[in-house]
Formats: C-alpha cells, structure tokens, sequence
C-alpha cells in the first residue's frame, strides 16, 4: 500500500489503492481542506490524480467528518428504504464497492441504477406485505 501511495502524483498511471494509502500514510485532517481541494473544475486541476473514488475527494475535501456524514446518509437512506437486512447489506456493498474505485455521487448512470433498484425492492416489498394482508383477511359469512 506505501507503493500505491507513492504513485498518487503519476496521473495516469497512479494505482487504484492509492486511497488506502492515502488513509494509512497521509496527513488527514478531521475536517479537510475544503471544498474543490482535490479537483477543481474552475481551473481544471488536480491535487493528484489516481481515479475519480469518491472516497479521496470526500476524505481530502471534506475530511473525515464529512466522509462519515455523507456516508451515513447513505446508509441511512438504503436502510430506511430496504426491509430485509440480506439486501440492505447487499446494496450498502455496492455502493461502497463502486464508491472506492469510481466517484459515484456523479456517475449519473449508477446512481440511477442504485435508486432504481431501491425503488424496486421497496415495491416488491410493499406488494408482498399487501398481499399478505388481503390473505389474512376474514371472510364474510
């Protein structure tokens, strides 16, 4: 991971795990560096490039308090939306998983995904709990 670290500055050819090393060797800073620290699209510069992960620009821009605000919210959010714990688990990995490697909060095609898929496991929860009310009910006569 020390290796990965050290290529942070090679643009091009930085390793993906340079995240990892950014949170084991880096300064962090509870609070971060403010906001457009990693990438500022005024001036179209880097800090440092090795991949859009979503954690590096929460954690430098943001710092570790943000990093854990915004990802409780989405926890939170996935949480609330998912009744069973197997699926909150599974889309809590996912999001994750492509959040490491990729900056998801503007992959407009994952998180349309993500939230699509949500809504469906709501749906199909809220039928399932429908049908298994109308079966329960008393019949007259």
């Amino acid at each position: 991971l020390s290796l990965a670290y050290e290529t942070r500055f090679n643009y091009e050819t930085a390793n993906r795990l340079a995240v990892l090393g950014e949170l084991l060797f880096g300064d962090l800073s509870l609070f971060g560096s403010g906001f457009l620290t990693y990438y500022n699209p005024l001036e179209n510069s880097w800090l440092y490039y090795s991949g859009h992960s979503l954690f590096y620009s929460l954690v430098i821009d943001c710092g570790i308090i943000g990093a854990v605000v915004f990802l409780v919210g989405i926890a939170f959010f996935t949480w609330k939306k998912i009744e069973h714990l197997f699926f909150k688990a599974i889309f809590l990995f996912i999001f994750l998983t492509f959040s490491f490697f990729n900056f998801s909060a503007s992959d407009i095609s994952f998180l349309i995904s993500y939230f699509f898929f949500i809504y469906l496991a709501k749906a199909r929860a809220d039928a399932t709990s429908r049908v298994i009310y109308i079966g329960h009910k008393r019949r007259p006569g």
